[in-house]
């Protein structure tokens, strides 16, 4: 086993997944152009990015699994494939046309590749590329697990030549069973395929652990601080965390070109991402561990402990030559660097609008329960089967002989029926997704 997943166990059995979303950010906070480094770009040292150009080798590419990612100008030439794991087209479900700051998987890829071009944030490293696969099944629904499996296994197609899988979204529990199966899938990608799967720690705030994916020995688990090097109050941290990078007002490019600032370790993970997949397309020799060890070898210790450190991890490399060549952006008038602040550009100061998403994507594989028996009777030939009322999306369906009969409302009636014969019950939601089956025999003392 990787000398990194030896120190990290897995332990707890798991339900839903959540995307570790985009919160409210501030308002009018004035920006500068996007040649000047973004926050996440500065707190992870990465600005050199920014102007580093794809190796003659190629850049490498990141597999954005989430919500889709739609058309966004500053994304164009960086995305290179749109796959749906659901059915559909792969666009970002969450995109709706009124709101430009509505797209959950749009935003992972803007923040590891938006372009370098006078409009909304750069990415941290515009010359990636972008692979996108949707499991989000409509906007405001969940997609299960069993999705999110399929989805890996698009992203590690040896013809795709995927370097990193960014999985911002994650669950605090989830069936045993499929969790070994997820697991599985992403120990696939990192030994068997040398892919790095990083995955963010989610939103709830714990102490304690952070969620699966990320908590598996084999993700590569990212948290959220601040500015200052401090966790970001909903970032889970604990057991599993590996690293951390801004997740407190990172900025992304929305839909009418402006810059949003959004909060959440869904756009920490994808900063590290980014840092992970230019690191090995220059360094085509080294591998996931590899790659994954010399960030944390390197990490800046802050309150959140290991912080990431894009240029020390290039230095140690023996790439110091492209965090050398970074030349500091210059205010007009002579108002100073990135750094050192200044006047503001021509035509005043673009403004960061405030982000308040709603709802985050799930993904789930739900253990439906069993059904539960309340009634069943044979009386005057019309035989009668209730179970409890299925939950919201899902359906009793009944089997009896070598029919089905599908119930919403969970009570099956039949007429002319001579005899008792058995009934086999289960729920199944709308996703496929079925529950044990209850056998319902003959009632005792009744005809």
């Amino acid at each position: 086993m990787p000398s990194r997943a030896i120190r990290r166990g897995v332990t707890g059995a798991l339900a839903a997944f959540v995307a570790a979303g985009a919160l409210a950010g501030p308002a009018s906070a004035q920006v500068l152009p996007d040649n000047f480094p973004s926050p996440q770009a500065k707190l992870a040292n990465a600005e050199f990015l920014a102007q580093a150009p794809a190796p003659a080798t190629g850049a490498g590419t990141v597999c954005v699994i989430d919500t889709g990612v739609s058309q966004l100008a500053d994304l164009d030439t960086q995305v290179i494939e749109r796959i749906s794991a659901v059915g559909g087209n792969g666009e970002d479900i969450y995109h709706q046309a009124d709101n430009p700051y509505s797209g959950h998987g749009t935003f992972v890829a803007s923040t590891i590749a938006s372009r370098v071009d006078g409009v909304g944030s750069a990415g941290i490293w515009p010359a990636a590329k972008i692979i996108s696969v949707r499991v989000a099944r409509a906007a405001g629904s969940n997609a299960t697990s069993a999705d999110y499996r399929t989805a890996i296994s698009e992203c590690a197609r040896v013809d795709r030549g995927v370097d990193v899988i960014n999985l911002s979204l994650g669950a605090s529990y989830i069936d045993a069973d499929d969790l070994a199966r997820l697991e599985n899938k992403i120990i696939n990608a990192r030994r068997d395929k040398n892919i790095n799967v990083v995955a963010s720690t989610g939103n709830d705030g714990n102490n304690i652990q952070v969620n699966y994916p990320a908590r598996f020995a084999d993700a590569f688990a990212i948290g959220a601080t601040d500015p200052n090097g401090a966790f970001c109050s909903f970032s889970n941290r604990g057991t599993g965390l590996d690293l951390s990078a801004l997740g407190c007002n990172t900025y992304a490019t929305g839909f009418d070109g402006g810059v949003g600032a959004f909060h959440g370790t869904s756009f920490a993970a994808p900063t590290a991402a980014a840092v992970l997949v230019a690191l090995r397309s220059y360094m085509p020799g080294l591998t996931a561990n590899a790659a994954e060890e010399l960030l944390l070898r390197t990490a800046r210790q802050t309150a959140a402990g290991p912080v990431l450190d894009a240029a020390a991890a290039f230095r140690a490399a023996g790439l110091g030559a492209l965090v050398d060549a970074y030349v500091a952006p210059q205010l007009p008038n002579g108002g100073g660097d990135a750094a050192g602040g200044g006047n503001t550009p021509p035509g005043g100061p673009e403004v960061v609008t405030k982000v308040d998403v709603t709802h985050v994507p799930d993904v789930v594989e739900t253990k439906l329960s069993k059904p539960k028996a309340r009634k069943a009777s044979l009386k005057r030939g019309t035989l009668t089967v209730q179970v409890a009322k299925p939950p919201k999306g899902a359906v009793a369906v009944f089997r009896v002989g070598g029919r089905s009969y599908e119930r919403k409302n969970g009570k099956l009636t039949l007429k002319k029926v001579r005899s008792w014969r058995t009934v086999t019950v289960f729920i199944e939601d709308q996703w496929g997704v079925r529950s044990d089956s209850l056998k319902v025999r003959r009632p005792t003392g009744r005809r």
